[in-house]
């Protein structure tokens, strides 16, 4: 490979993000972790917060994370302390490139640069803005504009206000590996849902369509849906209210979502918004087409050829449409996994990124 002629040293790298925690954005620090070339790059992965469900992953490809251990947001003490300690450790190290993901990580990214300012710093948001505070984050991310080298976004549309006019265009991608065993429930058409129970994720709308999707169809079907999160209690509460407990079933967190997608005919996407979602990838590998709300990058490079569009108003017509038409369902499906394939592999985008910590390396 070129960039091995050409580097002398290893180029230290820290990938720091909010927690690790099951979801789109830990996934991709994990898989950049996991897959960048380690004869170039030395990795390291920083947790801002306790939530370390994935720790463990991280140690079985090598690596163990630094867990700053932040869960309050109004402990300045703590944070300038932590980020102190940090600063230390990659000075010791002698690392430059600090990759932040999600708005925490680039509050903490910023201190650091304040420390020594000839650190560089790679920022992905992610399209995680649906939040109390999203207009204070979006001035947040604008003011701190100056101190970044290069965004880092999944297509055009991510292009915002805030975003650096420097700025690479990476998709998400995905390993093509997957597990396959026999479907358990071959006589009950499956939709899925996998995901964190967030507000966003929009999961807390499915009760009412389903069963307004009850009331139309005789069609043996079910919901299943796989996530925690502070949601939960709610869903379980309009599961309840529009009576359709014989239709969705919350899963809870299922690690091992290969076998989700082995029973599934269809997954469920309402979301509010969306990033470059690794949920529609995992499931169009799998051969699995999905209905899903037409937001953030997810028209840009899926269209009704390959997924079923859909907006909240229109999901039960959609889910009904797909209950009496299972053999395009299943032609869509194979003609996404064939679109997935060609397209989001996960090369792909660790060679983007690894060109780019290159590159601001040597700014």
């Amino acid at each position: 490979m070129l960039l091995e002629k050409i580097v002398k040293d290893k180029i230290g790298v820290v990938q720091i993000i909010t927690g690790l925690e099951y979801g789109g954005a830990e996934q991709v620090v994990y898989d950049l972790t996991d897959n960048i070339n380690k004869d170039i790059f030395e990795v390291y992965v920083v947790s801002v917060t306790s939530k370390i469900d994935r720790y463990e992953s991280f140690k079985k490809i090598g690596i163990e994370p630094w867990v700053m251990g932040i869960d309050s947001q109004f402990n300045p003490f703590k944070v300038i302390s932590k980020t102190w300690e940090l600063h230390n450790m990659m000075k010791k190290q002698n690392i430059k490139v600090i990759h932040a993901h999600l708005y925490h990580a680039l509050a903490i990214s910023a201190l650091l640069k304040i420390f020594d300012f000839n650190r560089k710093i790679v920022y992905t948001y992610h399209s995680n803005l649906h939040s109390l505070y999203k207009k204070i984050i979006m001035l947040m991310m604008f003011f701190l504009k100056p101190i970044r080298n290069v965004d880092v976004v999944f297509s055009k549309v991510d292009k915002k206000f805030f975003t650096k006019s420097k700025f690479k265009i990476i998709p998400n991608g995905i390993k093509n590996e997957i597990n396959l065993h026999d479907n358990e429930d071959n006589n009950i058409f499956t939709f899925v849902c996998v995901a964190r129970l967030r507000k966003v994720k929009n999961f807390q709308s499915l009760p009412a369509i389903i069963a307004k999707l009850k009331s139309r169809v005789k069609h043996n079907f079910q919901v299943l849906i796989a996530g925690e999160g502070e949601m939960y209690e709610e869903i379980v509460q309009l599961i309840n209210k529009y009576n359709v407990s014989d239709k969705i079933k919350l899963l809870g967190l299922q690690k091992n979502v290969d076998a989700i997608y082995n029973k599934a005919d269809v997954l469920l996407m309402p979301s509010l918004g969306e990033g470059m979602p690794i949920t529609l990838l995992e499931a169009g590998l799998h051969g699995v087409t999905a209905i899903v709300t037409p937001v953030g990058s997810i028209p840009e490079y899926f269209n009704d050829d390959i997924v079923y569009l859909a907006d909240i108003n229109s999901f039960s017509d959609k889910m009904e449409y797909v209950l009496n038409n299972r053999v395009e369902t299943e032609e869509k499906g194979q003609l996404l996994k064939k679109h997935i394939v060609a397209n989001f592999l996960i090369e792909n985008m660790v060679n983007k990124h690894e060109a780019l910590y290159f590159e601001v390396n040597n700014i």
